[in-house]
């Protein structure tokens, strides 16, 4: 397996944050990591910034925005990371296209972040439910 370099040349004061997605990166088998912490203080910079060109996918959700608007906007990240698929209809579709996506990749080790995810889980839109199915396939 190959192993995965995380850029630490712009990161201060987060050595043990640093380790741990160190080692869950270079782990032997799929990962799940979930971020979360106070609003502002780093968190998505952390990501980016420790892993620099390696993010197989970078997808935002938006506060407040329609289940239509995230759709567009997941198809727009599928389609800036190397997709092409359609613009979906549901999150069911929209993971399952995801998981078309990268099973073409020919890289080992695969990185999906996706950021603000509560802003993609409102009370209709399927989010969570499509999402555990996608990893739990």
């Amino acid at each position: 397996m190959s192993q995965i370099t995380l850029s630490k040349n712009n990161i201060v004061g987060r050595a043990k944050q640093l380790e741990a997605l160190e080692k869950y990166m270079n782990s032997d088998c799929s990962e799940f990591i979930a971020l979360y912490g106070r609003r502002r203080v780093g968190k998505t910079f952390l990501v980016k910034e420790a892993l620099r060109n390696q993010l197989t996918i970078h997808f935002t959700g938006r506060e407040s925005a329609p289940l239509t608007q995230q759709l567009l906007n997941f198809h727009y990240a599928l389609v800036d990371a190397g997709g092409n698929f359609p613009i979906p209809t549901n999150w069911t579709e929209a993971f399952r296209y995801l998981s078309k996506f990268l099973e073409k990749k020919k890289e080992m080790v695969k990185i999906v972040f996706i950021d603000e995810l509560p802003w993609l889980d409102t009370a209709k839109s399927g989010f969570l439910g499509a999402l555990e199915y996608f990893w739990n396939n």
